[in-house]
Parts: C-alpha cells; structure tokens; sequence
C-alpha cells in the first residue's frame, strides 16, 4: 500500500504539479481513513490494499469526521482527496471500489470577510510605528503589509518569495507551480530594500525576503504559521478585528470592486483560475450595489 500512495504522489507532483503541502494533505486523508477502518475492525482491517476500500467505510469515516465537529467543506475535501486516490487505483487496473459512488454533502454559502477601510488604515499605521519591536523586525513586518496589500499575495506566496524574484515587478511561484508577474509601486520596493539593507548588517544571508530574526531560526523564511501569529498580534495590539493575512487579500479586492474595478482584471489580480471564484466577492460588495441603486431614477 505504501509503494501505491508513494506512486500517488509523484502523479500529484510531476503531473498535476501540486506543492508539498497539498500532496501531504491528500496523503492524510487515507491515513485517516485507514485509522477509522483500524479502529472499528479492532485491528483486523485496515487499508492494507486499495481493494480493502468499502463503500460503507467511507460513509462510516465521514459521519465520524462529522461527530468530531469537523465542517461539511473539511469533510468533503477528505472525501474528494479519497475519491482522487481511488481513480488513480482505477487508472492502474487496481481491484478498487467505484469511486463515483461517493456522495458529497452540500455545503454551506461560502462566506467572505472583509476589513473595513478604516480599520485597514489603522492596522497598517500600527505596524509602521509598532515601538514594541526593534528596527530590522518593525521594518520587515510593514514591508509584508505593503506587499500583501499591493500584490493581493497568499500567505505561502509571500513565504517563498525571493529576494532574486524582486525588481520593478515581483515573479511569484503561485499554486499549481505556475508563475505570475506583479508589479510593485516603487515606494514599496525602497521600503523592501531598506529592511534588506538593515538585514545585510546584522549579516542575515537567506535567499529569501521574509525571514525570522530569532536566535534559534535565523535566516529559516517565516512559516506560515509565524506570519499568521505575526498579524493575529498586531491587530489585537492595534484594537482592530483579528486579522488574518488572507483577510487583507479579500479587503483589497473587495475595496476595488467597490471603487469601480472590472471584475475579469480583478481575478486576474486574485490569480484564480475561474472567474466564478471571484464572484463570490460580489456577495459582500454592498457599497457598490448601493451607488448602482442611486441611479435608478425616482418618482
């Protein structure tokens, strides 16, 4: 079975070329899978082969994932990865079950959260005056602000970003190992060089832009863990609502939606590769709806 998801694998990589993160997340979901079928079976069953797969357990799996309190998206997502695995079992003439038998529950709306304008303003002068933190660290937390905020960036874009990938424009290595061009207003790339500038001095060599000043993972580029935490603080220290990094991505998109942005430049900003993602932004675009009312012509 091993040999079968390490084959699944390199399919993922090579062929469909999808990052490490997201062949981890589909290699968990039959691991998963084969823990439940383990547990109930006391031992005695388990995905040892593909064939081993039943319809029932599948089911069994989702209402135990449901029980545990996990959202309906989560679990058809396990269930999609699962489906994923059987097809390529199939495609190899393995004795499987038909994956087309799995069911997918019906999700909820999918929800987007914007930040007011307001409360963008003052998180960003927040992070540009933050006198809890030293220079180089204040410096490079804005400079992630402004690229975020410029360059509607998703957290793992902003990790892997290179110092050799910044010029007048920024190449990024987005999802599905594809590549894009973005540009960058020219005060931002002084702020960028000037937080280089600071780490060239404290003798920080990373390949890089964003990487940790701690003593114990100096010149490691930050998680995305540690740019969630880093914004998750400075938005509780700046009294505004929790911010996410992502979150700034769909504030920025929504505010020029609003301001009259054309929504196919939108998603090419987004870097989505379907334009029905991006409509869901226009749920949450009340203002622009409401300067669309005013020109209807009253009695």
């Amino acid at each position: 079975m091993y040999l079968i998801i390490q084959e699944f694998q390199n399919r993922l990589k090579i062929n469909r070329n999808f990052s490490e993160s997201a062949i981890k997340t589909y290699s968990r979901s039959c691991i998963l899978l084969d823990w439940w079928m383990r547990s109930i079976s006391f031992g005695s069953r388990g995905v040892d082969v593909p064939s081993d797969i039943e319809l029932e357990d599948i089911e069994d799996f989702a209402e135990n994932q449901r029980i545990k309190g996990k959202d309906v998206r989560t679990i058809n997502n396990y269930l999609a990865w699962i489906r994923a695995f059987l097809k390529f079992c199939n495609h190899k003439w393995l004795d499987v079950m038909d994956y087309n038998r799995i069911l997918f529950a019906k999700e909820p709306e999918k929800k987007i959260s914007a930040l007011p304008q307001e409360q963008m303003e003052k998180l960003l002068l927040f992070m540009r005056n933050d006198k809890t933190k030293n220079e180089i660290t204040r410096m490079r937390d804005y400079a992630m602000w402004l690229v975020l905020q410029y360059c509607w960036l998703r957290v793992s874009e902003l990790c892997n970003l290179k110092i050799k990938d910044i010029d007048e424009s920024i190449q990024i290595l987005g999802k599905w190992q594809t590549t894009r061009l973005v540009y960058l207003h020219t005060d931002y790339i002084k702020v960028i060089k000037l937080y280089l500038f600071l780490r060239k001095k404290l003798q920080i060599n990373s390949e890089y832009v964003f990487v940790s000043h701690a003593n114990n993972s100096k010149w490691h580029p930050l998680s995305r863990a540690s740019v969630e935490k880093i914004f998750a603080a400075a938005s509780k220290r700046a009294w505004v609502e929790k911010t996410r990094p992502h979150k700034i991505r769909h504030t920025c998109a929504t505010t020029l939606l609003d301001r009259g942005g054309e929504l196919i430049y939108i998603s090419k900003l987004l870097w989505h590769k379907n334009i029905t993602t991006t409509q869901s932004y226009l749920d949450i675009s009340n203002n622009k709806i409401k300067q669309i009312q005013q020109l209807i012509p009253t009695i």
